[in-house]
């Protein structure tokens, strides 16, 4: 009769904290739950950033997965930020080049955007913002990769 009493005492804690810890989704065998989810989408909002929550979980996949690479590599930084910074900079970066056409076309494609200003003034801005975008696009590419080597599964995406 105790050990029933107990038994319905203790379900309820029991069936709250699976639900508190539910596991949204996994890589190779290490979990996301729902308790890394909430904190890094307060992270986020504490910096101004508003994510959904797909967009929080796929980035936390994304971080695990740039963090187990770089620690296979023996990298070390003070923070995951700086190591994530660190591994790219080592394995993507040095990649990402921007041909002086490039920005020449661009120039040339959004000429409206720069009347008045000579082409040598804006060419720096230009520059930074190609290969800003070559740099992230290297980096999907890369994460792609990664995805297919690592065991990565989405087990329950939030509603928002």
């Amino acid at each position: 009769m105790l050990f029933s009493l107990l038994m319905v005492w203790l379900l309820p804690e029991r069936a709250l904290s699976e639900l508190i810890d539910r596991v949204m989704a996994s890589v190779d065998d290490e979990a996301i739950t729902s308790f890394d989810l909430e904190g890094f989408i307060a992270k986020m909002k504490a910096r101004g950033i508003r994510v959904t929550g797909k967009e929080a979980l796929d980035t936390l996949v994304n971080r695990k997965l740039l963090i187990d690479e770089a620690r296979k590599l023996r990298l070390e930084a003070e923070s995951d930020d700086r190591l994530i910074e660190r591994y790219i900079e080592i394995k993507i970066r040095p990649f990402v080049f921007v041909k002086q056409e490039e920005v020449r076309a661009y120039f040339e494609e959004h000429k409206e955007n720069f009347k008045g200003v000579d082409y040598l003034q804006v060419r720096p801005k230009i520059e930074r913002l190609i290969f800003e975008k070559k740099l992230n696009g290297a980096i999907k590419r890369h994460l792609r990769m990664l995805k297919k080597r690592h065991s990565v599964k989405i087990i329950h995406y939030p509603e928002n």
